[in-house]
């Protein structure tokens, strides 16, 4: 929600984010992010594709790859582990959209798409942290950790992976 204080009449005036519907409040953790526009296309039942930075949710979309045959999971290893093409900014692009989709879902009560969106989210701000060297390697351990938490339908593969990434960062 952004808000603008009118100080002559000390009026506060909120707009709500356009993926927002104020229906159920977020968890203290979770901050929507206010730089994120609405497109008119939907993603999920009546959420908005989001978009920044010239990028789209729906471009980025774990469901898209379960198609395939790939879980939350899967998809996330290969599409968003720090390096080669995925930069500093191109991580926070992707991890501002998840986080959209993960606000606008709570808010809808949403938890079934949730618990895999969380997968990927989590693996994300993992990632962002990671490309951040030392001073984001606290971050990346905690979202490491609250990958595998959420990582309820991972292969064994998958969990080793994480597991394996989360053994590398907290090695001195």
């Amino acid at each position: 929600m952004s808000c603008g204080l009118t100080l002559a009449a000390l009026i506060v005036q909120c707009e709500q984010l356009c993926y927002m519907t104020g229906q159920n409040p977020l968890p203290k953790d979770v901050e929507p992010p206010q730089d994120v526009t609405c497109l008119d296309t939907k993603i999920f039942l009546d959420i908005p594709d989001v978009t920044i930075d010239d990028k789209k949710y729906s471009e980025i979309d774990f469901k898209t790859q379960a198609e395939k045959g790939m879980t939350p999971a899967g998809y996330a290893l290969a599409t968003f582990t720090a390096g080669g093409d995925n930069t500093a900014e191109s991580l926070e692009t992707a991890n501002k959209l998840y986080g959209a989709v993960n606000a606008a879902l709570r808010d809808r009560g949403n938890r079934s798409i949730l618990y895999r969106l969380k997968t990927v989210h989590f693996f994300i701000g993992s990632q962002l942290a990671a490309s951040k060297g030392p001073e984001g390697k606290k971050l990346q351990i905690r979202n490491l950790k609250k990958t595998i938490k959420n990582c309820g339908r991972c292969t064994s593969e998958e969990r080793s992976k994480f597991e394996e990434m989360l053994q590398a960062a907290e090695a001195p």
